[in-house]
């Protein structure tokens, strides 16, 4: 989608339906409850696959393209009307959230409804944030400074660490 094509902003998109939150919750408990070791046990990667394809139903829960936070770089190209991509993106790596998830099931609505965070950027900053996520071991809004990608509403004290670590 390109930038001038977004829904406006709406901030009510910051909220995860909560119909949406405990039907993620069920299926992300049924998922893990399948054991991934010894006899009659579930594929590791398929479990792996079906939790990151769990994570959209909650991203994409009030419209892919209204995800809760925009980069500077799309808002600047939502106001000049340019014709720039944007990528919906996941601000925790969906594998960090599905390896937090394996280590400690018990966790499973905290960790769905803290770390699936949506954030729309331009197709150059996407590639920005994915070259940082190859190169350094940061995660999340700490993964954004990284990459100078910059979200206007993001307080600077989740850009160090997991939120709750």
């Amino acid at each position: 989608m390109y930038a001038h094509e977004l829904p406006p902003k709406n901030d009510a998109t910051r909220q995860i339906p909560p119909d949406v939150l405990r039907s993620a919750v069920l299926l992300a408990t049924a998922i893990l409850a399948v054991p991934h070791e010894g006899p009659n046990t579930a594929n590791l990667q398929h479990k792996k696959t079906l939790l990151a394809r769990l994570y959209s139903f909650i991203t994409d829960a009030n419209g892919k393209y209204s995800a809760p936070h925009r980069s500077q770089g799309v808002i600047d190209a939502i106001e000049n009307g340019e014709e720039v991509v944007v990528e919906h993106e996941h601000v925790y790596p969906r594998i960090a959230i599905t390896n937090r998830l394996l280590q400690d099931p018990s966790k499973i609505e905290e960790v769905l409804a803290t770390y699936l965070i949506a954030c729309l950027v331009t197709q150059q900053e996407h590639r920005a944030l994915s070259k940082v996520a190859k190169g350094l071991q940061v995660e999340g809004w700490a993964r954004y400074r990284a990459a100078s990608v910059i979200v206007p509403g993001v307080p600077e004290t989740l850009c160090n660490r997991w939120p709750h670590d």
